[in-house]
């Protein structure tokens, strides 16, 4: 009696086991299910395509990058080599000029700075420390003039409407004459790298003169005694 109920009791569970597994869920709601499910395969897929794009974007424009910084660094390093080159040669001759100029006038110019400026013209100032002369070398001039004829030295340029600066020169003033050296003859940025070069060697000019011709005969601007 108790095998027959428990064979009928298995029976029921099985046979209601069946019954909820087929009675789950209507015919929209799976496919519902299937579309949703299509859809997010599309949606996968689209992220995938489009991630892939952008890989590839990226790594065309890292390999731009790339080539451009190469022929930027090979392009700048012949520029600036070519422009040393100039610049030594430039002053070359310059310095050619002052040893004629010491010979003819019997000084010794000890102290040299030379400068450029943007239309490649080269500037050479010497001092003559134990003399007290100044000298001054151009590419089709020469000045000459004593520490104690030295009057004053200034900076001047042009501020243009467009808030670039064109015309930067330097001013000196002897007992006799007005000297003007140009340094930049273009309009530059005051910020520009070129622009704050041009400024930078034209107020250090003055600065030298002032250093060295405003001082006490007694003392020396190198030794400071």
């Amino acid at each position: 009696m108790d095998d027959l109920f428990k064979g009928l009791l298995q029976f029921k569970i099985r046979d209601y086991d069946q019954y909820f597994y087929h009675s789950d869920t209507p015919e929209f709601s799976v496919a519902w299910t299937a579309g949703l499910y299509k859809a997010y395969q599309l949606l996968v897929l689209s992220a995938m395509t489009f991630t892939t794009t952008i890989q590839y974007l990226l790594l065309a424009l890292l390999a731009l990058f790339t080539l451009f910084n190469i022929y930027s660094l090979t392009t700048g390093k012949k520029k600036r080599k070519l422009a040393a080159a100039n610049y030594q040669q430039t002053l070359r001759s310059l310095e050619q000029k002052a040893y004629e100029l010491m010979q003819q006038k019997k000084l010794k110019f000890d102290v040299k700075q030379g400068y450029i400026n943007d239309l490649n013209e080269g500037i050479l100032l010497t001092f003559d420390t134990k003399h007290r002369m100044v000298g001054i070398v151009l590419k089709d001039a020469e000045y000459l003039f004593s520490y104690e004829e030295f009057v004053s030295c200034k900076q001047t340029y042009e501020t243009l409407e467009n808030k670039k600066i064109s015309n930067i020169s330097v001013e000196i003033e002897t007992k006799d004459s007005i000297i003007s050296l140009l340094f930049g003859s273009k309009a530059w940025k005051p910020n520009s790298y070129l622009g704050k070069f041009l400024l930078s060697d034209s107020k250090e000019l003055c600065t030298l003169l002032e250093k060295y011709c405003l001082v006490k005969e007694t003392s020396s601007p190198l030794t400071g005694q």
